[in-house]
């Protein structure tokens, strides 16, 4: 079973200009999983994906609300260097989507201040009171976004910035 990754979007172009949705990436699949429930071969996937690159069509999300994929446009066979733009509000994507890095959980619960969260440290389970989420989102990895946590153990103790939203737990 793969774990699924919340993301929270805004459309940025087209007739649902300005919708705000959860969602996840889907690469250029119709909707998510769509490998897996028509049990495609690696040569069905290869052509997939090249049907989609001559439709001028990248990588997209999915947005759960709305069951509706948004895909990033490509240009060609020239391949130009996609549109990555961070900002405060979130990472905008060739201006069709943005992230808005929306911090979540390991089980996908929205993380905001005053929460308790639980968090690895030193080789055990610290619970912890989150003080501050970064008003910018930086790259944690690559093409992974994420806003940083400032948490302070709830017993005391100096404060702790965790990069990964996710490898924590709420309470």
């Amino acid at each position: 079973m793969s774990r699924v990754y919340m993301h929270r979007y805004k459309v940025l172009s087209g007739s649902m200009k300005g919708l705000i949705g959860e969602g996840v990436q889907i690469g250029v699949q119709d909707y998510p999983d769509q490998y897996q429930i028509e049990q495609l071969t690696t040569d069905q996937i290869t052509c997939f994906w090249k049907d989609k690159y001559k439709k001028g069509l990248g990588e997209g999300i999915w947005i759960n609300e709305v069951k509706q994929p948004f895909y990033r446009l490509i240009s060609g066979p020239s391949l130009r260097q996609p549109k990555v733009e961070t900002t405060e509000e979130g990472v905008n994507y060739d201006d069709v989507y943005m992230d808005l890095c929306v911090p979540y959980d390991r089980f996908n619960k929205e993380i905001f201040v005053g929460d308790t969260i639980y968090v690895s440290s030193s080789n055990e389970v610290v619970p912890c009171i989150v003080e501050k989420i970064a008003k910018k989102p930086f790259m944690a990895s690559y093409g992974i976004m994420n806003r940083k946590i400032t948490a302070r153990p709830v017993e005391g103790g100096t404060a702790k910035t965790i990069n990964d939203p996710r490898s924590t737990v709420k309470a």
